[in-house]
């Protein structure tokens, strides 16, 4: 069976039996962070976030913002970790995320429901001298039948060091810096690409910020903890995005990797928009060419999109269109997939989002039948 062959029987099997598409969407815990914060300002990831690229711990700012900024509704001291209840310094930061969610999904062949624990954990920092300790300890969540579900996951863990002004060295277990780190995992630049749900690999990288822009070049070393692990990728990965107008950002990103299935090279561009004042753009493009590690001659090429326009008509209050497209193998368009939908997202006080989303899916491989996916998530930060 040809890689290209390969691809086209995946595609058909997803879209007729579902539940390859449904898994997607349910087992996509995602770290904390928005990027449409670029609207008011905050490019640099790490004016909010202890991480470079931004997701899991926020920093005081940070937390001062999700008040200022990002909330219906706050009060003196309520971006605190649990609203005060915790206490922190300068150098000891606590996080964590508790998820549920509740999904629909609908097609010819299947019309499915749950409601589950989508994630539960609680992240650690601690800064000594230069240098940041990070780390997340919780459980595997998901609905029924999720392998290993509810035994230990530490998501990431990872020490950065300032080795400069404005220069970061990071090593340990966390996402490769690619593209958008959208906070929505189930993205099809994400999944498509293989930087969906814990994908998070051990990576030595370095960080470098500009007065108008931050470079990320980094080795991935994959799971070497799982050697067997067969969507454990090693690679070589780098990514530039420039500032431009105080709420803009465009950048490129380019990796090279194998795993034991397959070699590949990526290639994408991104960009965060703010053509008028809380109308917000997000859009990446990828372009995938790869081959099985077993037959190098049969190469596929592929691209992978995902846009979304939101505005916020309340602080706080954001709806937003998206619309996400991939064509895996760009020879055969039975792999193509549309993916239209509405969502919004309310942030009403610190600490709690309310987010929903509906998608109608099209694909070459049902003959255009649409497949109707919806999810609902409650989202709790500490």
């Amino acid at each position: 069976m040809t890689f290209q062959n390969s691809l086209k029987l995946t595609g058909t099997r997803i879209f007729f039996k579902g539940s390859f598409l449904f898994a997607l969407l349910i087992l996509s815990p995602h770290a904390f962070g928005y990027l449409e914060n670029s609207s008011h300002g905050y490019a640099n990831c790490m004016s909010c976030h202890v991480s470079p690229n931004g997701g899991g711990l926020l920093t005081d700012y940070g937390r001062s913002l999700s008040k200022e900024l990002m909330s219906t509704w706050g009060w003196e001291g309520s971006q605190a970790p649990l609203f005060g209840a915790i206490k922190q310094t300068n150098n000891f930061k606590v996080g964590g995320d508790i998820r549920t969610l509740q999904t629909h999904f609908e097609n010819d062949q299947l019309r499915q429901g749950k409601f589950f624990l989508m994630q539960q954990n609680l992240e650690l920092a601690y800064k000594y001298a230069s240098t940041w300790f990070v780390g997340t300890v919780g459980t595997n969540e998901g609905p029924d039948g999720t392998l290993n579900r509810g035994t230990f996951l530490s998501e990431r863990h990872f020490i950065i060091h300032k080795v400069g002004e404005n220069s970061y060295l990071r090593a340990g277990k966390f996402r490769v810096s690619y593209g958008l780190n959208d906070p929505n995992h189930a993205r099809v630049t994400e999944q498509g690409i293989g930087f969906g749900s814990q994908t998070e690999m051990y990576n030595l990288e370095l960080d470098q910020f500009f007065d108008e822009g931050e470079l990320f070049v980094g080795a991935s070393l994959g799971r070497f903890d799982l050697p067997r692990e067969q969507t454990s990728e090693k690679s070589f990965y780098t990514r530039y995005n420039h500032y431009f107008k105080g709420k803009n950002q465009l950048g490129g990103n380019l990796l090279v990797g194998e795993s034991p299935t397959k070699r590949r090279s990526l290639l994408g561009v991104f960009a965060v928009l703010t053509p008028i004042d809380d109308l917000g753009v997000v859009t990446e493009w990828d372009y995938e060419r790869a081959h099985l590690s077993t037959s190098p001659s049969d190469r596929v090429e592929g691209i992978f999109t995902a846009s979304r326009v939101l505005y916020e008509v309340y602080q706080g209050v954001k709806p937003y269109v998206v619309f996400e497209a991939q064509q895996p193998s760009l020879k055969d368009h039975g792999t193509q997939s549309l993916r239209p939908g509405l969502g919004v997202q309310w942030i009403p006080i610190p600490h709690f989002e309310i987010q929903g989303e509906y998608q109608r899916i099209t694909t070459d491989a049902t003959g255009g039948s649409p497949t109707h996916s919806a999810w609902l998530m409650l989202h709790f930060w500490l």
